[in-house]
């Protein structure tokens, strides 16, 4: 469901122990889409990512990221 408050329970809930970052914004976007891997360096994990759909381009990198951390 769209405008429900997902993302703000969300940076609530973890805004202590994660980054939020939302790619409404158009430097963070064009950063997640034009170089993922600066992306991630600048935003450091924990972190929330909101509307990731806008850059799927970061999801091969989230999966390489879990991938190492969980070996």
């Amino acid at each position: 469901m769209r405008q429900t408050g997902k993302s703000a329970l969300l940076a609530y809930l973890f805004q202590k122990t994660h980054r939020y970052v939302s790619l409404d914004n158009p430097r963070d976007l064009k950063l997640a889409q034009e170089d993922p891997e600066l992306f991630f360096d600048e935003y450091k994990e924990p972190l929330i990512i909101d509307k990731i759909q806008y850059a799927p381009q970061l999801l091969p990198y989230i999966k390489i990221r879990t991938d190492k951390s969980a070996s």
